[in-house]
Order: structure tokens, then C-alpha cells, then sequence
């Protein structure tokens, strides 16, 4: 995804058509799994340096713009000038969005997650990097703080179905892994559903088109301000 690249609703449902395809495959795709029911918005708020972004809590600021807290939002325009975006395609951005959702969704597994502190060398909620060697991260932006190495590391483990590639021997980039095999068991495990039941549905979800800065609706919200949180 290269700078000024322009998204639709069609290629971003493509994508996430593709992605739940993938997590149903794992065994964490379903309606009893937490994150099938978050949301993922296709939003015409551009961000400089992102592609997408994942909203754990919202201030004001984000609640005026009509943000919602667990939300997954995709900007409809892509800005973003880092080197390392022009390797990624919509379907890894989305992959590894919903390695946050996943870890806003089930926090005590993932984000207070002692273990995860231990194997990813720091909070999930730092924005301070970890000091780990080049070859314990599977890419460049997983350097800048663990919840960015979290996703980044889920987002591959999804893309590669769970085979970690043999050219990767690092021990402490090992234990990651490992630990996305054992949140993915755990996720699995907790929600398990009969496939001939009733309550199933067809493992896909669309995109919301989002249209913020309707100014009918920012106002409403600024005279309702008094009720926020």
C-alpha cells in the first residue's frame, strides 16, 4: 500500500472477506468468539503514518470525531510516508488490526498477560521500545514498542497459517511465536461451536462505511457533552 492510494468499500470487504477466512480456518472465527463482533470502519479521516489503527479507548477528541471504543478503522486514503508500508497489502493491515482487537477483546490473556510482559519485553500499553536484538522481531515496526511487536508477529502467524518459516531461529522470536500458538489454542478453546447448528453464520462480516465530520452529528454530540463517559 503505497501513499495516495485511494480504498473502497469493495476492496476492503475483500480483504476482510479473506482475513475471517483465515481466523475461521484457525478456529477463531465465530459468534461466540468476542472479536467477530467488533467493528471495522472504512473512514474518510486520513491519518499521516497509518493505515489503520485500532481504537482501545477514545478522549473527547475521538469521541467528537464519532469514534467508538473496540473499533477497527481503515482510512479510505492512504497518507502514510513510512518505508516499510510499501511491503505490506490491505489484507496484512487488517490482520494486524485485528491483533489488537483480539487483545483489547481478551485482555487477561494478552494485554495483562504476565507473560506477555516477559516475552515481549514490556506492557502491551508502552510506548516505550523493547531492547531485544534485530533478529528476535519479524519486522521493522514490530522495533517500536510490544503491542506493535504483538501485532506484527500475530499478523504474521496468521499470513503463514501458523508455520513459522525454518529460516527464523531467533529464541526469544520463537517464544512469540509460541505464545500466539498458545493464545490462538486458548481463543479456539473457549469458543468452540457446532458447525450444524443454527446459531452458526457464515464466517465473514462487512466493512461500515464511516462518515465522519457530519457536522449535524459533531454538533449534537458537543451539546450532549455533559453526558460523556
Amino acid at each position: 500500500m503505497k501513499p495516495g492510494t485511494i480504498l473502497s468499500e469493495v476492496q476492503l470487504n475483500a480483504a476482510l472477506k479473506s482475513v475471517h477466512k483465515e481466523f475461521s480456518d484457525l478456529g477463531i472465527w465465530n459468534p461466540k468468539v468476542k472479536t467477530y463482533h467488533a467493528n471495522v470502519y472504512l473512514c474518510n479521516i486520513p491519518r499521516i503514518n497509518s493505515v489503520g489503527f485500532f481504537m482501545h479507548d477514545i478522549g473527547v477528541k475521538e469521541y467528537l470525531l464519532g469514534y467508538e471504543r473496540g473499533s477497527i478503522y481503515i482510512p479510505s486514503v492512504v497518507l502514510d510516508t513510512v518505508f516499510w508500508i510499501n511491503c505490506y497489502t490491505l489484507r496484512d493491515v487488517v490482520r494486524h488490526e485485528y491483533a489488537h482487537a483480539f487483545a483489547h477483546y481478551y485482555r487477561r490473556l494478552i494485554m495483562r498477560s504476565a507473560e506477555f510482559k516477559k516475552v515481549f519485553g514490556g506492557q502491551y500499553i508502552s510506548y516505550n521500545p523493547s531492547e531485544m536484538e534485530d533478529d528476535s522481531y519479524l519486522t521493522s515496526y514490530a522495533k517500536s514498542m510490544p503491542m506493535e511487536d504483538f501485532a506484527e508477529t500475530f499478523m504474521v502467524y496468521v499470513r503463514r497459517k501458523g508455520v513459522l518459516p525454518k529460516k527464523y531461529t531467533n529464541k526469544k522470536l520463537i517464544l512469540k511465536w509460541k505464545f500466539i500458538v498458545k493464545v490462538i489454542k486458548a481463543i479456539k478453546t473457549s469458543s468452540k461451536i457446532n458447525l450444524g447448528s443454527s446459531e452458526f453464520k457464515v464466517p465473514t462480516k462487512k466493512a461500515i462505511v464511516k462518515k465522519n465530520f457530519q457536522m449535524k452529528s459533531f454538533f449534537k454530540k458537543v451539546v450532549n457533552l455533559k453526558s460523556f463517559n
